[in-house]
């Protein structure tokens, strides 16, 4: 059964700490997901659209410019390679799949209104398979992730929780910050460099429908605001993700935003 759900989003001034740091002269040109170079392998892809973000905007993601700060402490960025938009330490070491990608931070209180929320244009569905691809900043035990997809009216058709990956991905801290209680991982020092994880949902049974995707993330551990990255979101099939199972897509659920 279908359930009616809407979200807000909106700016206003931030209250949470934490830096981030943007590069406007960054923006680089749309990336090419297909590696024609000799040391690499050859991905074949059939897409017929990717938000990539490296137009430097968050337009295709449900925003203007490059920053928005939500109403519950929350913030979307487009965020340049090299870029630092953690308290912790490493981020800047990471290495995006082109220049850019979208940062989903939520707020300090681990809170379910301390969400984050991002959500693609409308978009007619002419392939099945929808794909986008992942680094947080921690493990599951400190970030949740979710998604819906919604129709024209606003109904909620499917919903899904998304595993958290890091990649391998593990910050590390400041000599005067203290550990963070069940992410002992994070240790005094740079951190451990990963890489982005590629995840995708099976949309065969809304081929020919107009849906929107939108991504929820909000932090489970009080006082701190820990990110996700997320880049290429792309319709279409990639041998990239060959033997990387689908995300079950289930019933309508309301996330309880």
């Amino acid at each position: 059964m279908m359930s009616k759900f809407s979200v807000l989003l909106f700016c206003t001034a931030c209250q949470t700490q934490g830096v981030i740091e943007l590069n406007p002269s960054a923006v680089g040109d749309s990336a090419d997901l297909v590696d024609t170079g000799q040391s690499e392998p050859v991905f074949v892809t059939d897409f017929s659209w990717c938000i990539d973000l490296e137009d430097g905007v968050l337009d295709g993601v449900g925003y203007s410019g490059n920053l928005a700060y939500l109403g519950n402490g929350a913030a979307i960025a487009n965020i340049a390679e090299g870029s630092e938009f953690s308290a912790l330490r490493g981020e800047e070491l990471i290495e995006f799949r082109g220049e850019r990608a979208v940062l989903m931070r939520s707020g300090t209180g681990g809170e379910l209104a301390d969400f984050s929320v991002i959500a693609t244009p409308y978009f007619l569905v002419e392939q099945p398979m929808f794909s986008w691809w992942q680094i947080s900043e921690v493990r599951e035990e400190g970030i949740w992730l979710a998604g819906d997809l919604m129709d024209e009216a606003g109904y909620v058709l499917a919903s899904f929780e998304i595993p958290v990956e890091t990649g391998g991905y593990v910050p590390g801290r400041f000599a005067h910050q203290a550990p963070i209680e069940g992410l002992e991982e994070i240790e005094v020092g740079q951190g451990r460099v990963g890489q982005s994880v590629g995840q995708w949902v099976d949309l065969t049974e809304f081929v020919g429908q107009v849906i929107q995707f939108r991504f929820y993330q909000y932090t489970r551990i009080p006082q701190n605001a820990f990110f996700t990255l997320l880049d290429d979101f792309c319709l279409g099939a990639t041998d990239e993700l060959a033997g990387v199972g689908a995300l079950p897509l289930g019933e309508p659920v309301d996330w309880g935003f």
